[in-house]
């Protein structure tokens, strides 16, 4: 996970305030649109993205939807499976 700073923090959440309020109202699609949008601006901050940008950027949506994972998903499986009953081998 980002471990950033807490002043930088501040202040990507102070900048980010509005794009952050809209986020509970989109649909799954428009919510792929904004990341994407964000993704792709990053990448081309720099006019010619060499592989390192581009190994990063993979490198990042890659350990932070492990860290989603491990952090809400799995937990949110496992007290649904606590309340439901396991599928496997039931």
């Amino acid at each position: 996970m980002p471990y950033i700073v807490k002043e930088m923090r501040t202040m990507i959440d102070q900048r980010a305030t509005n794009v952050l309020s809209l986020v509970g109202q989109l649909y799954p699609g428009e919510l792929s649109y904004l990341l994407t949008q964000v993704v792709l601006h990053w990448i081309n901050v720099d006019p010619r993205p060499d592989y390192a940008r581009l190994a990063s950027v993979s490198g990042v949506l890659t350990e932070t939807l492990a860290e989603l994972r491990r952090r809400v998903i799995v937990p949110y499986e496992e007290a649904r499976r606590q309340q439901n009953g396991d599928v496997f081998g039931s």
